[in-house]
């Protein structure tokens, strides 16, 4: 038993939880995004039926930039930063996701490789901005990459294997881009 004093001091309040029911804009926001997000790659995937792949990632870019153009002010990154971020994270990775694409029979294994962009953004994280990567981020990165690998094994997928490749080369381009670009900002 001890024979310090009780601690008399009042427990602090609880935080009030109100519950909040989405409004109808909230739902059709988010009805909107599944919907924007998740025909995309379809889409992407049927235009290159059509057009080059290529000629699909500019319109598509230039259709992002247009609508973009108005919230971009200065002050910009310098040139090298701003050419590397343009570049990388625009045609090369529009034109290698759109060309994965069009090689592909089936996209879903492309889809699900092009993510791959997430444990490379920790890696060139790593690389280019000196960051550490914990035991569990290094871990995750292992289980992402041995999960495609062994999904590009698969029977289907494997008819696909240059087309995955390609996807995840667009997935580095694009984690290359957005290093470069948080760097800028850093």
């Amino acid at each position: 038993m001890t024979d310090a004093a009780p601690d008399t001091a009042p427990a602090p309040a609880p935080l009030p939880v109100k519950p909040h029911a989405l409004t109808g804009l909230e739902i059709a926001a988010i009805l909107a995004i599944i919907v924007v997000w998740g025909v995309n790659n379809a889409g992407a995937k049927l235009a290159t039926e059509h057009l080059s792949p290529l000629l699909v990632g500019a319109i598509r870019f230039g259709i992002a930039s247009a609508c973009l153009f108005a919230f971009v002010r200065p002050p910009f990154p310098d040139w090298k930063s701003l050419l590397i971020i343009v570049l990388v994270g625009g045609p090369i990775q529009y034109g290698l996701v759109y060309t994965a694409y069009w090689l592909a029979h089936d996209i879903s294994p492309v889809t699900v490789a092009n993510q791959l962009w997430i444990p490379f953004t920790s890696l060139f994280a790593f690389a280019i901005l000196g960051e550490r990567l914990s035991r569990g981020a290094l871990v995750g990165m292992g289980v992402a990459f041995v999960g495609v690998a062994w999904m590009t094994l698969d029977t289907h997928a494997l008819q696909d294997w240059r087309a995955i490749l390609v996807g995840i080369a667009a997935g580095a381009a694009w984690a290359l881009a957005t290093v470069v670009a948080r760097r800028t900002t850093s």
